[in-house]
């Protein structure tokens, strides 16, 4: 008599666990596409561009009178690699920075791929303009999203293979 642990009698056989791989294989796969797609949609462009942004004329004098206004917000959210293009249309030169924007000329910011600065800037009241520049999600935020969607997917598609092996047509 050999004794052997478990019995074989109790193992379940390859063919009644291949529905269940084969299910969350599949669900894998279907929620990892599903993520890739939108992976690429919340990336940035290729080429990210040049978003231009004016300081109309008056504005030095709405800043000295304390007057709110609303032509350029205090932070500004752009795609990594972008140029920021400020475009000075006031009758008197404006800081952003280091930099000086005499009237009429233009002031180009750019090269920064990610990340939040913050520069002085006599364009608003507040003195200070934010720019965040957003870089790419990593593939490896891909990870949980597949696994979250994935896993109870795989789970309702081998209940349902289950299910449908067993009733008897």
């Amino acid at each position: 008599m050999s004794l052997s642990w478990p019995p074989a009698h109790t193992l379940p056989r390859w063919s009644s666990w291949r529905p269940w791989l084969l299910s969350f294989g599949a669900a894998l796969v279907l929620a990892a596409l599903l993520n890739g797609i939108w992976w690429s949609l919340l990336s940035p462009a290729a080429n990210p561009g040049v978003r231009v942004y004016e300081i109309p004329a008056g504005t030095a004098e709405a800043v000295a009178n304390g007057e709110l206004f609303a032509f350029l917000p205090n932070t500004l959210s752009i795609p990594a690699g972008s140029t920021l293009r400020i475009v000075n249309r006031d009758v008197v030169a404006h800081d952003v920075g280091p930099y000086q924007i005499p009237s009429g000329a233009t002031l180009d910011l750019g090269g920064v791929d990610s990340g939040s600065n913050t520069y002085a800037c006599t364009i608003h009241p507040s003195g200070a303009l934010n720019i965040t520049l957003n870089a790419r999600p990593g593939l490896a935020s891909l990870i949980v999203p597949t696994l979250l969607l994935g896993l109870p997917l795989g789970l309702l598609v081998g209940a349902a293979t289950a299910i449908v092996r067993r009733i008897d047509l």
